[in-house]
């Protein structure tokens, strides 16, 4: 089993060197990112126990045994609580597997890899909205304001690269088709 201060060791360890990380010498369970709006600091402590949010068996049970049709079903079909409530079943079926544990992280990268599956089937285009002032009021432009805007978003890094002359991205392939005939011999 891990602990919080291994957690902290593995990031130092992973990211030491990174502009947009730092360790904290004196503190050695926290660790700072440095965001474009500032640093930030993070404490590892409790982080491991924070991410054990699991139901005890004995309320997936009670839940399972409820009187109310909608709870039951709930509990039955999802997955986590199944090897509890279908635990005569399970034993039968494999009793040398190993079980998955579910815990909140867990079903969080579950939740974001499902989502990503979902992402890379698409062709996202995204449009930049840009708030004249911080009033929202018509009629009025708050330059400073919309050009910090323009700044975080990376709009204007997007113009500096397209002024040196990289206007636009092709992929691999409609490159090659493009200019494969000058690096034939």
């Amino acid at each position: 089993q891990g602990s919080d201060q291994g957690f902290c060791n593995k990031l130092i360890k992973q990211h030491k060197g990174h502009r947009r990380f730092d360790e904290i010498k004196t503190k050695p369970t926290w660790f700072v990112i440095k965001h474009f709006a500032g640093p930030v600091s993070y404490c590892s402590d409790g982080f491991l126990d924070k991410n054990k949010d699991q139901l005890s068996n004995d309320l997936i049970e009670c839940m399972g045994s409820s009187t109310n049709a909608f709870i039951v079903k709930l509990f039955k079909q999802d997955v986590k609580y199944g090897e509890v409530l279908n635990k005569d079943e399970s034993q039968d079926a494999a009793p040398s597997k190993k079980k998955k544990k579910y815990t909140v992280s867990s079903e969080f990268k579950d939740q974001l890899s499902s989502l990503m599956d979902i992402v890379d089937l698409t062709e996202p285009h995204f449009i930049r909205c840009i708030k004249p002032n911080p009033q929202n009021e018509p009629d009025r432009y708050d330059r400073k304001g919309v050009t910090e805007q323009l700044r975080y978003g990376g709009v204007l890094q997007v113009v500096q690269v397209s002024r040196a002359g990289y206007p636009v991205r092709i992929n691999h392939q409609e490159c090659w088709d493009d200019f494969k005939v000058v690096a034939s011999p």
